[in-house]
């Protein structure tokens, strides 16, 4: 099996995982984040000043954001020029997850 098929099989399993499912949402608002300030102009530095904060947070926020909150999200986007927004959507197993969640709270 070559890699791209084993990526897949690994991407496949994991869709479903909350803990990758976070990382992949976290990466993808760091990215935006990211482009925003290269698009800007807008150096680590003068993020850390905007934000009233040392450039060793900003570095870590974007580095490593697993431990980042939506109030972090808001307030980094701000300050780049972005707005945060949230879409819940339904997927294909909305009924098999509907009636596990009904279990739970049984």
């Amino acid at each position: 099996m070559d890699e791209s098929a084993v990526f897949a099989e690994w991407e496949e399993e994991l869709r479903d995982d909350p803990t990758y499912v976070v990382h992949d949402m976290l990466c993808e608002v760091t990215e935006a984040i990211c482009a925003a300030m290269q698009q800007r102009g807008i150096t680590q530095a003068e993020l850390a000043r905007r934000l009233g904060v040392s450039p060793q947070y900003v570095h870590e926020f974007l580095n490593t954001p697993m431990n980042t909150t939506l109030k972090q999200i808001v307030r980094f986007a701000g300050a780049v020029g972005l707005t945060v927004s949230l879409a819940l959507t339904m997927h294909d197993g909305a009924e098999t997850s509907e009636r596990e969640a009904e279990e739970v709270n049984a």
